[in-house]
């Protein structure tokens, strides 16, 4: 097969302008993907939080009952703890 030598540069310059068409994308998706991750982290840490502080409350309004027993002596519930690598059952 026979190749026209002039057509080379004007197919090299598609091939170019296919790649960096492939690059910017890839560019563009991941900053997206990046700024998800970002929103998850921070809506996890909150949640964590609202975890942490609804317990709190929870152990307050116990000591306050009429027995004061500390919620730790009582039965516990089980609790999550999030981290990067997921929610896994609290041991501790």
């Amino acid at each position: 097969m026979a190749t026209d030598p002039e057509a080379v540069p004007a197919l090299i310059l598609v091939v170019q302008t296919l790649l960096q068409q492939r690059q910017d994308e890839l560019h563009t998706r991941s900053e997206q993907t990046a700024g998800r991750t970002g929103d998850v982290s921070a809506r996890t840490d909150g949640l964590q939080r609202n975890i942490t502080d609804r317990v709190a409350q929870a152990e307050g309004a116990e000591l306050e009952g009429e027995n004061k027993t500390p919620a730790s002596q009582k039965s516990r519930r089980p609790l999550i703890i999030c981290t990067d690598s997921g929610i896994r059952p609290h041991t501790g």
